[in-house]
């Protein structure tokens, strides 16, 4: 392996001219700290990334994991975050993740169990589904009946409202059912209605709204009797 020494930075005009002021900057912090910076003087890392692989070498971590070109900088500095904090990184060592969504994979494994975080450690979901499973995981509702990657995320707060309610939501758990159907069924629901009468995938939302206020007039007009 070739090693790298101020000679080589200064007056290999060739070698140098393949970076730019800022990488060539990252690069002499890693000489003047005796690091091993074969690992980044790459021309194809920019100046942010050399910076996040140079921390991993001084604190002493193994950061084969997340030096590739593959990864820009903010996912490099969400993988090394985990690497120094000892978690399971694996759950999101993958470029398919934004940082951002590493970042809610990464707290989650502080917060919850790996089998919670699995539910949505999945680069299928984009960042507002995580978001919203994170958020009836924190309310300890059953996920498992819609964290699918097909349910949208309307979809998935129309469910979402019926479980914090208490609601059987069964009657429209089905991603067959779009929001809106979803949201009619539900607010029968909450209104003690007998939905079986419109929860059908046939029945578009507008249909399901006649039938549901049909159904809360005989209601009131029974107990008004």
């Amino acid at each position: 392996m070739k090693t790298f020494t101020y000679s080589d930075l200064y007056k290999n005009k060739n070698w140098k001219a393949k970076f730019n002021k800022e990488q060539l900057k990252e690069i002499r912090k890693g000489i003047l700290n005796n690091e091993n910076i074969s690992l980044y003087a790459k021309d194809y890392f920019n100046c942010k990334q050399m910076k996040v692989i140079r921390l991993g070498l001084l604190k002493n971590i193994d950061v084969s994991l997340y030096v590739k070109p593959s990864y820009d900088e903010k996912q490099m500095s969400e993988i090394l975050e985990g690497l120094v904090k000892k978690i399971n990184i694996h759950l999101y060592l993958n470029p398919k993740f934004s940082s951002e969504q590493m970042k809610l994979i990464r707290e989650g494994i502080d917060e919850f169990s790996e089998d919670k975080v699995i539910l949505y450690a999945d680069p299928m979901f984009k960042l507002p589904h995580m978001k919203e499973i994170i958020k009836e995981l924190r309310e300890d509702l059953d996920i498992s009946l819609y964290a699918k990657r097909k349910t949208s995320v309307a979809q998935m707060r129309e469910i979402r409202k019926g479980l914090e309610q208490g609601l059987d939501v069964s009657f429209y758990k089905s991603k067959r059912f779009d929001e809106t159907q979803m949201s009619e069924i539900r607010k029968g629901l909450e209104k003690g209605l007998d939905v079986s009468s419109y929860a059908k995938i046939e029945l578009d939302w507008f249909d399901m709204a006649t039938i549901r206020w049909k159904l809360e007039e005989e209601m009131l007009a029974k107990e008004s009797a």
